[in-house]
């Protein structure tokens, strides 16, 4: 059963007499009421004595914070704001709102070579010859076999 969720009135019926009165009264957890005795707790101390919480987010010699570290001004490529990043950081965007708008007008960030241009037809025919040999199916069998046909 997930967390949170409640049973309803019919589902508790159909549980044991036990459970029934847990439910009925509210359950209650296994350690209301009890105590720790002084030996049990001298006992749980002594185990954490030195051990780390977590080493993950403690603090490492050498790490600079993100507030710390040097920055550096840019543009943002769609509404032309500038912003102050770090400089790690690889963002070109200042916002969650501009990277969206971008991805609409479909503004190319990264410069392709063969933007805006075409292949010839020979240029298509040489590619479709020296690709139909790789990861040959049934179908591209078939394709080169017509196309030697032709020649």
């Amino acid at each position: 059963m997930k967390k949170g969720t409640h049973h309803t009135k019919k589902t508790i019926k159909k549980f044991t007499k036990t459970i029934r009165k847990q439910y009925e009264n509210g359950r209650v957890p296994w350690i209301k009421g009890k105590h720790h005795t002084g030996k049990s707790k001298e006992k749980m101390s002594l185990a954490k004595i030195g051990r780390h919480i977590s080493p993950k987010t403690e603090f490492k010699k050498g790490y600079i914070p993100k507030n710390k570290l040097p920055r550096k001004e840019i543009r943002c490529k769609y509404c032309n704001k500038i912003i102050n990043i770090p400089i790690s950081t690889k963002r070109i965007f200042c916002s969650m709102n501009c990277y969206s708008g971008a991805m609409k007008d479909k503004i190319h960030l990264h410069k392709s070579p063969m933007l805006g241009k075409y292949h010839t037809k020979e240029s298509n025919e040489l590619n479709r010859r020296t690709h139909l040999g790789k990861n040959t199916t049934k179908i591209t069998k078939s394709k080169k076999n017509l196309s030697y046909k032709e020649n």
